[in-house]
């Protein structure tokens, strides 16, 4: 789930993968904890 603040910012306020609420955390530092596998990806340079 995102959020829209101001003219055109936008930010993730629920985690896509776990529904984790990050409007209290460093979103960057969330998403990090999962892997590519989690989110659909191929891990890095791994093409399939």
């Amino acid at each position: 789930m995102i959020e829209r603040f101001g003219h055109d910012k936008i930010r993730l306020v629920e985690c896509p993968v776990c529904g984790r609420d990050l409007r209290d955390k460093k979103v960057s530092f969330h998403v990090e904890s999962h892997t590519p596998t989690d989110f659909g990806l191929s891990p890095k340079g791994v093409i399939q």
